[in-house]
C-alpha cells in the first residue's frame, strides 16, 4: 500500500485559488481583530468596577527646564544620576548662552522620582508631562503578526508542495509579501516597546540671572513701590 504525505501534491489550479483567497483570509482576520478590540472597549466601559487604565501600555514623555548657578555642574550631576537608574542620554548640547540641552531615556517606572529630584536642583522655569495610550495599536499588531506568522508557515509548506514553475513564483512572491510585513509589524512593536518601558526626557538647564549691586537696588525700589499699591 502507497504511504500518504501529510500534505498532498496540489493541482496548480487549486493553488492559485488559494493564493487569490490568501490576501481576503487575511483581511477578515484584521477586520475579527477591530471587531474584538471593539468589544474589549464596550465591555471595559460598561463593567464600571474594572477601570480601563489598569493594563493599558502608556508612553510617557516630559519637558522640563530648571535655571541654577551652574548648568555645567548641575549637567554633569544629572548624567551620573540617570546612569544610576539605568538610563541614558541619547542628546546632549551646549546653546550660545551656555545652558545644556538634554535628551534623556528614564526607565518608566523611575520616571516620577527622577522628576521631582530634577525640579529640586534649581528654579522650576517650565514643566510637562505627557502620555500616549497606543494599547489598541499594540495589541492589534500583536494579532496581526500571528496571523502572518501563521499564514508564512502555510506558504512554507505550500512551496514545498508545488511542482509547476509558476505556482511557485507565485507562493514565493506571496511569502516575500507576507516576510516583509512581518518584518515591518516586528520593527514597530520593538520600537514601541523601547518607548513604553524607557520615558523621554527633554530637559533644559539654564543659567539662574544674579543682579549686580543696581539690579538690588532697583529690585528692592519695585518691591516698594508695589506694597504701595497692594499690602498681599
Amino acid at each position: 500500500m502507497p504511504t500518504q504525505t501529510p500534505f498532498p501534491r496540489m493541482a496548480p489550479i487549486a493553488l492559485s485559488v488559494l493564493l487569490i483567497f490568501i490576501p481576503v483570509l487575511f483581511s477578515g482576520c484584521a477586520h475579527q481583530a477591530a471587531d474584538q478590540r471593539a468589544q474589549r472597549t464596550m465591555s471595559a466601559q460598561m463593567d464600571s468596577s474594572q477601570p480601563m487604565e489598569s493594563d493599558r501600555l502608556l508612553i510617557r514623555s516630559a519637558r522640563v527646564e530648571v535655571a541654577v548657578s551652574s548648568p555645567e555642574v548641575t549637567a554633569g550631576e544629572i548624567r551620573a544620576e540617570v546612569t544610576e537608574l539605568g538610563g541614558w542620554v541619547s542628546d546632549t548640547r551646549i546653546n550660545a548662552n551656555k545652558s545644556h540641552v538634554l535628551n534623556l531615556r528614564i526607565p518608566e517606572e523611575k520616571l516620577d522620582a527622577f522628576l521631582e529630584s530634577t525640579k529640586a536642583t534649581g528654579k522650576l522655569k517650565s514643566f510637562s508631562v505627557s502620555a500616549t495610550d497606543v494599547t489598541d495599536s499594540f495589541r492589534d499588531n500583536e494579532a496581526n503578526l500571528n496571523n502572518l506568522t501563521a499564514l508564512r508557515d502555510r506558504l512554507h509548506q505550500l512551496l514545498e508542495q508545488a511542482s509547476d514553475v509558476q505556482d511557485i513564483l507565485a507562493v514565493e512572491k506571496e511569502l516575500n509579501r507576507v516576510q516583509s510585513e512581518i518584518d515591518r509589524i516586528q520593527g514597530w512593536l520593538t520600537r514601541t516597546s523601547g518607548r513604553i518601558t524607557m520615558a523621554e526626557v527633554h530637559l533644559t538647564i539654564s543659567q539662574k540671572r544674579i543682579p549686580g549691586p543696581l539690579g538690588y537696588v532697583f529690585k528692592g525700589i519695585g518691591w516698594t513701590v508695589k506694597k504701595l499699591f497692594v499690602i498681599r
